[in-house]
C-alpha cells in the first residue's frame, strides 16, 4: 500500500509541479520586486499531497474508482463553503479564494500551521487506507489508534476556529519608489516603480487644470504602503489628510485609479464627506457643486468621466478658464461651501 501510494504522489505532484513551472518562472522574470517565497509554494505542494492522500483513502474504502469524481465534487464544494461560512476555517485550505496584494505576506505562524496539518491529513490517510486493506471488511469498528488519530485529524482542522489567525499581515519594512515634483511627493511599492511616472503625470494634469494648489496635498502615495488601517492613515498609522492614496492593483488602470482619487480631492467631494454619484444632478449646492468640478476636471483632463452622461454648468469652459475659476474659489472648494452663485 505505502508503496502504491507513493508512486502516485510522486506522479501527480511531480505533474502538478512541471505543469505551474512554466507560470512560476515567467512570475519570477515579470516582477518588479521580490523573490519567490518557498514556504508558501511549499504549502501548495503540501496540498497537493494530501487531496491524493484522501482521494486515494476514499478508493480503498468505497472499493470502487467510481467514487472518484463524487469524492473530489463533495470535498471541492465542502472546503468553499466552509471557508466562506465558518470564519478561520480558511486558513486550513493550503490555496485559498483570499489574495494578498503588493505589500503583504502570509504569515510564518500560518504557513507552519499549514505545512503540519497536511503531514497529519496524509499519516492519517495513510493509517486508514493500510488498515482497511488488512481488512476483509473495510468498514469496522475503529481501533482506539484509528479513532485517536481520527480525534486528532479533526482537532487539527477545526484549530483556526477557535482563534481565527491573520491571513495575510504587512511587510516588515516597506521598500518605497518616490519622486517629487511641484512640492507633491510621489511614492509607490518597489513592485509598482513602473506605474510611478504615470501616476505622478496623471496628478500633475489634474492639478493644472483645476487651478487649486491647496496646501494639504503633499503626498500622492500607492496604498500598497499604507499600514493596516488602510487607505486613509499613513504608513506610520497616524490620521493623515495631506495624501491621496491610490488603489494600484492587478488589472487597474494606474492613470484612471490615479484620476479618480486627486479628482476626488481636488473637486472638495472628500471636504464634503461624499463619494462621486451618477445620482447627483443638483448643481447648486456644496456637493452637486464639487460633482461638478469632478466631472469637469476629469474630462478637461483628458480622463472617462465614471460614464455620467450629465451636462455641468463647466461644459462651456476651455481648460485655462476651468483653472483660474477652479483658483478664485480654492477656499470655497477646500470647505465645500459652494453654491449657485459660484457656478460660471
Amino acid at each position: 500500500m505505502r508503496r502504491h501510494l507513493a508512486v502516485l504522489m510522486v506522479l501527480l505532484t511531480g505533474a502538478y509541479c512541471v505543469g505551474l513551472a512554466p507560470l512560476v518562472i515567467s512570475t519570477i522574470a515579470g516582477a518588479e520586486h521580490g523573490a519567490p517565497y518557498l514556504l508558501s509554494m511549499l504549502t501548495g505542494v503540501a496540498g497537493m499531497l494530501a487531496a491524493i492522500a484522501v482521494g486515494y483513502t476514499a478508493g480503498v474504502l468505497s472499493g470502487t474508482a467510481w467514487l472518484a469524481p463524487i469524492t473530489f465534487a463533495c470535498v471541492f464544494a465542502g472546503i468553499g463553503i466552509a471557508a466562506h461560512e465558518v470564519r478561520g476555517l480558511e486558513a486550513a485550505i493550503p490555496v485559498s479564494g483570499s489574495t494578498g496584494t503588493l505589500g503583504m505576506v502570509e504569515p510564518y505562524s500560518l504557513l507552519v500551521y499549514r505545512l503540519a496539518a497536511c503531514a497529519i491529513i496524509v499519516g492519517a490517510a495513510a493509517w486508514f487506507s493500510a488498515r482497511a486493506l488488512r481488512r476483509s471488511r473495510r468498514w469496522k469498528v475503529p481501533s482506539p489508534t484509528s479513532s485517536a488519530i481520527a480525534v486528532i485529524l479533526i482537532a487539527t482542522i477545526l484549530l483556526p476556529v477557535s482563534n481565527p489567525p491573520a491571513l495575510f499581515a504587512k511587510e516588515g519594512d516597506l521598500p518605497a519608489s518616490c519622486t517629487t515634483a511641484s512640492g507633491v511627493e510621489y511614492c509607490v511599492h518597489a513592485g509598482q516603480a513602473s506605474q510611478l511616472d504615470l501616476m505622478r503625470d496623471t496628478t500633475r494634469k489634474l492639478l493644472a487644470v483645476s487651478g487649486v494648489q491647496p496646501q494639504e496635498l503633499r503626498r500622492v502615495w500607492s496604498v500598497a504602503l499604507a499600514d493596516d488601517a488602510g487607505a486613509g492613515d499613513s504608513a506610520d498609522g497616524n490620521v493623515d489628510s495631506s495624501t491621496v492614496w491610490i488603489g494600484l492593483y492587478p488589472g487597474n488602470d494606474t492613470a484612471t485609479e490615479t484620476a479618480f482619487a486627486v479628482a476626488q480631492r481636488l473637486s472638495g467631494l472628500e471636504a464634503c464627506g461624499a463619494v462621486p454619484s451618477g445620482t447627483v444632478t443638483d448643481f447648486r449646492n456644496g456637493v452637486g457643486a464639487a460633482q461638478a468640478f469632478y466631472i469637469a476636471m476629469l474630462r478637461s483632463a483628458g480622463h472617462p468621466d465614471q460614464g455620467y452622461a450629465v451636462e455641468t454648468p463647466f461644459d462651456h469652459l476651455s481648460s485655462d478658464e476651468l483653472a483660474s475659476w477652479g483658483a478664485r474659489h480654492a477656499e470655497a472648494i477646500r470647505n465645500c461651501a459652494l453654491n449657485e452663485t459660484d457656478m460660471p
